[in-house]
């Protein structure tokens, strides 16, 4: 998430995420990282981490986060299902990305559904 001057579209999609799992655990990108799809952020990484730090649907964040989540990235965070929002490539766009003990991802259109598991964005 690069997360640039929050606003309330960013609380909803997060309100939304965090249904989906009993932990958000919420990924900042790197302005370099932003850089190679967007403009560069407004706001410092300090900032856009403080600003979803005091979004109530939010557990933890990690700043730096990879576009390309590793399966090094999901153990290391003990990550069970990953949400990406709409500003991603058709290919990623609206999909549920569920992982389990091995290392292994399944991936599945976003819908209503709960889940019982630990979200990352």
């Amino acid at each position: 998430m690069v997360a640039d001057l929050f606003h309330y579209g960013h609380v909803n999609f997060l309100r939304q995420a965090s249904s989906h799992g009993d932990f958000l655990l919420v990924g900042i990108h790197a302005d370099e990282t932003v850089e190679t799809y967007k403009r560069t952020p407004i706001l410092t990484m300090q900032e856009r981490i403080a600003s979803v730090e005091g979004c109530r649907y939010v557990d933890e964040v990690v700043p730096n986060a990879p576009l390309e989540i590793t399966r090094e990235w999901i153990e290391k965070h003990d990550i069970d299902l990953i949400m990406h929002g709409d500003d991603v490539s058709p290919e990623t766009r609206d999909t549920v990305r569920r992982a389990d003990r091995n290392g292994h991802l399944s991936v599945s259109r976003l819908h209503r559904g709960h889940f019982d598991h630990r979200a990352y964005l």
